[in-house]
């Protein structure tokens, strides 16, 4: 029983520490989401392209290169988002 109000009064000011800076704090998690979307997407983006190699000599460049250009805008918004 002690123990839980040792925790709830740390919690308790940790959050009067960070009510000063709730903009930032809802800033990063919003950046961290992002990132964390951004990097789970590419992979997928990946294997879209990787589709479009059938075959030796049966390549679709132009929808591959479609694919390059949005795995090079996810990477970008990534490392800004970090």
């Amino acid at each position: 029983m002690k123990k839980d109000n040792v925790r709830n009064t740390t919690m308790f000011q940790i959050f009067q520490y960070i009510k000063q800076h709730i903009f930032f704090v809802l800033l990063s998690v919003i950046f961290a989401a992002i990132s964390v979307v951004l990097t789970l997407y590419v992979p997928i983006l990946i294997g879209n392209a990787v589709d479009y190699m059938v075959a030796p000599g049966n390549v679709e460049f132009p929808q591959i290169m479609f694919y390059l250009k949005k795995i090079l805008i996810c990477i970008a918004f990534t490392g800004l988002a970090q």
